[in-house]
C-alpha cells in the first residue's frame, strides 16, 4: 500500500492525499510528454544506439545507457541507484537492457527526474541536517510531515515509504530517491 493510499483512508489527511496524487499525475504526463516527442521517430534513436552499444547487441545495457547517462547529466556520472530505476521504467520486457524501442522512455524518465531537481534540493538543503547526501528515517518522517501541512505521518506510513522510495537498499532515501517517495 502507498503513501497516497494510506493517507486517503484518513479523511483528515484526504486533500494532501489529492494533492500528491496531482503531483504524481503531472510527472507521468511530463513524462509522456517527454516519450511522446522522444519516441516519435525511432530513426532519431539509431545512431545513439549504434555509437554506444558497444558490443553491437542491438541493445544497452547497464554500463552503455550509464554513459548516455553521463553525457545528458553534463559530464556527471549517474548514481548507480538512479541508472537502476531508469532501467526499472524504461524495460518494458524486463530482459535487463534497454532496446532501442525503450530508449524513449529511459529518455523520458531522465527528463522528468531532471525537471524536479530543484525540489530536491530545496527538500535536501532543509532536512539534510546532517550533510550526509540522504535522508535518514527520522529526517524523512520530518519531510512528510511538512508535506502533510504538519500533520505527523504513523510510524507505518513512514516504513511503507522506506520500503517503496528506498530502491537502493541502503536504509536511507537518497537524493535521487525523494521524488518517489514524495510520490508513494
Amino acid at each position: 500500500m502507498g503513501f497516497a493510499n494510506a493517507m486517503m483512508r484518513n479523511t483528515a489527511r484526504n486533500n494532501n492525499a489529492k494533492s500528491v496524487g496531482k503531483r504524481r499525475a503531472k510527472v507521468d504526463r511530463r513524462r509522456s510528454h517527454y516519450e511522446h516527442e522522444i519516441q516519435a521517430d525511432i530513426n532519431t534513436w539509431k545512431p545513439l544506439m549504434d555509437t554506444f552499444d558497444t558490443d553491437k547487441t542491438g541493445t544497452l545495457e547497464v554500463d552503455e545507457l550509464k554513459q548516455i547517462l553521463k553525457i545528458w547529466n553534463k559530464g556527471r556520472e549517474p548514481e548507480k541507484a538512479q541508472v537502476e530505476f531508469i532501467m526499472s521504467v524504461a524495460d518494458k520486457d524486463n530482459t535487463g537492457a534497454i532496446e532501442i524501442e525503450e530508449l524513449g522512455m529511459a529518455a523520458g524518465t531522465f527528463m522528468a527526474l531532471q525537471e524536479d531537481e530543484g525540489f530536491i534540493d530545496e527538500k535536501m538543503d532543509k532536512y539534510d541536517t546532517d550533510k550526509t547526501g540522504n535522508l535518514s528515517r527520522e529526517q524523512l518522517k520530518l519531510m512528510m510531515q511538512d508535506l502533510n501541512d504538519g500533520i505527523e505521518c504513523s510510524d507505518g506510513e513512514v516504513d511503507t515509504i522506506m520500503e517503496v522510495a528506498d530502491l537502493g537498499k541502503t536504509g536511507t532515501i537518497e537524493r535521487w530517491e525523494v521524488r518517489r517517495a514524495v510520490e508513494e
